[in-house]
């Protein structure tokens, strides 16, 4: 039986309108997030905390086009008092404690083919950012598949995926890419043969697709959402590093340790925001920064294989 195929740009979502329409409750948030960024500014707290030496690892899902125009400023805002580095750097930065300044390094996850755009946007800015890939889904153009798929697992209307051509282009452009596993399923609530599925072949396809495969992003992102099982094996796998959805940054203080010891924390923001409120985020983080922020030993996992 031929395959239901969606033709370019045809059911797919094509603005962010469509996958946060506007409601009552978002009205509410967006007011009070500009009264506590603007209590935040007027009191010099923003200004302070985004000047203190750290990692940010800042991280989107998607850049519609409604949304260039604000990512855009986003990044204006932040170009004034960070160094944009990669994903790469960022690791090694924290886990050899070189934070004399203050960085921020970006990431997507899921794979959406507006990370072509937002790639664009960021290399205006010297930018590089690490697209973390589910895997199972590059180039898949099956209408029911990508219907069932962002249904079940992202919780939002079907939309359209990097191709491995795509994810080729990123990557000779200076982008990195990485694994957010293979299905994007929930690696807690999995083990045995399922989970080694979810992260070693995830890791096989993209070395054998892309040549690398150097850090994780495991779906979800709380520490709730993975096994100590799950960290043990994506090490195996060959990944040097994992990071979470769990919002934070790094600060120096810490003794020197291998990645394997490190959650790389990350604050979530979305393009179409107001930058003062990603900026109110970032700030809070960097104000109650810990040198032991992220430090495995600190978190509880979840899962049966924890």
């Amino acid at each position: 039986m031929r395959s239901e195929e969606m033709d370019e740009g045809h059911g797919y979502v094509v603005a962010s309108s469509q996958v946060t329409p506007f409601t009552a409750r978002g009205a509410i948030r967006h007011a009070a997030l500009t009264a506590l960024s603007g209590l935040w500014r007027a009191g010099g707290g923003t200004e302070r905390a985004l000047r203190r030496p750290r990692v940010h690892f800042v991280y989107l899902h998607h850049v519609f086009p409604d949304e260039e125009e604000s990512f855009h400023r986003l990044l204006v805002a932040l170009n004034r008092d960070h160094v944009f580095i990669s994903h790469s750097e960022a690791v090694e930065r924290v886990a050899q404690e070189m934070i004399d300044r203050p960085y921020v390094s970006f990431s997507m996850d899921d794979g959406l083919k507006t990370c072509r755009r937002a790639a664009a946007i960021l290399s205006e800015f010297g930018a590089r950012a690490c697209f973390f890939l589910v895997t199972s889904m590059v180039g898949e153009s099956d209408a029911g598949k990508v219907r069932q798929f962002c249904a079940s697992r992202l919780q939002m209307p079907p939309v359209e995926f990097l191709t491995w051509d795509d994810a080729e282009f990123l990557r000779r452009q200076g982008h990195e890419i990485g694994s957010h596993s293979l299905t994007h399923a929930r690696l807690a609530d999995i083990e045995g043969a399922e989970l080694e599925q979810e992260i070693f072949e995830s890791a096989e396809m993209l070395r054998s697709r892309l040549g690398e495969a150097g850090h994780f992003a495991w779906p979800y992102g709380r520490f709730s959402d993975v096994s100590a099982r799950a960290v043990e094996l994506a090490f195996r796998a060959g990944f040097s590093s994992l990071a979470s959805s769990v919002r934070g940054c790094h600060i120096a203080g810490a003794p020197p340790v291998s990645t394997r010891h490190r959650c790389f924390l990350r604050d979530h923001t979305v393009a179409h925001w107001p930058a003062a409120h990603t900026l109110y985020f970032l700030a809070r983080s960097s104000a109650s920064a810990s040198p032991a922020d992220g430090m495995w030993s600190t978190v509880g996992l979840g899962g049966a294989g924890s």
